[in-house]
């Protein structure tokens, strides 16, 4: 490796870690309307918004809002609808906000059964979009989905893609993403060996 290159390696480097945090749950009294509430497990804190989306994975958050009842977070999408997240009339869906980068490990439900599915929706370079439809819920009654993918971001999405799904979003289970600066010591290094090699092509050159 170039010593230019292994400098800017280093100096370019990071290191980062993953804490463990405890599920954040959505409960407590009943709230029609919780847009723009804050939750937190004490260290990571994550905003709802309720919505709708439609066949092609766009999301409409002026179209539905998210309520806190028991057993969890539901969505409130047209007139007469229940108190859940659901796929009857419109598609809803609750977005998560996360204040710190985290890797989410699963979903406990409510109100679970056996027909049920959800979809889910995460950030790619653009803004929050349905990347999957009709992931199955296991169990009834309550229930806890795991991931088997690793899914990092700061935003994900959990809905319901047609009538035959309802449920409520009980908690999120997920790990807190540390990103490490490395030591003052070590990026020293790197310019060190930087300049080394800036002098060196330059002595290049002048022979």
């Amino acid at each position: 490796m170039r010593l230019a290159t292994l400098a800017a390696a280093i100096v370019f480097s990071v290191s980062a870690t993953v804490t463990q945090a405890a599920p954040v749950y959505f409960s407590g009294p009943t709230d029609t309307n919780v847009d723009g509430k804050t939750y937190t497990d004490g260290v990571v804190n994550v905003t709802v918004d309720g919505g709708t989306f439609n066949g092609s994975g766009s999301i409409c958050l002026s179209c539905g809002v998210a309520g806190q009842y028991w057993g969890g977070l539901g969505v409130y999408s047209h007139r007469g609808d229940s108190h859940q997240v659901d796929g009857r009339n419109e598609n809803d869906i609750v977005k998560f906000t996360f204040d710190y980068e985290v890797i989410l490990e699963a979903v406990t439900f409510t109100y679970v059964d056996r027909k049920d599915e959800f979809s889910f929706a995460t950030m790619d370079g653009g803004p929050l979009g349905v990347i999957a439809r009709n992931v199955d819920i296991p169990g009834s009654g309550i229930a806890t989905y795991t991931f088997n993918s690793i899914w990092q971001g700061t935003m994900f999405g959990i809905g319901a893609w047609d009538k035959n799904d309802n449920f409520k979003i009980k908690a999120l289970h997920y790990s807190k993403v540390n990103v490490v600066p490395l030591p003052a010591s070590v990026l020293l290094l790197g310019s060190a060996i930087g300049f080394a090699g800036f002098v060196s092509r330059r002595r290049k050159k002048a022979s």
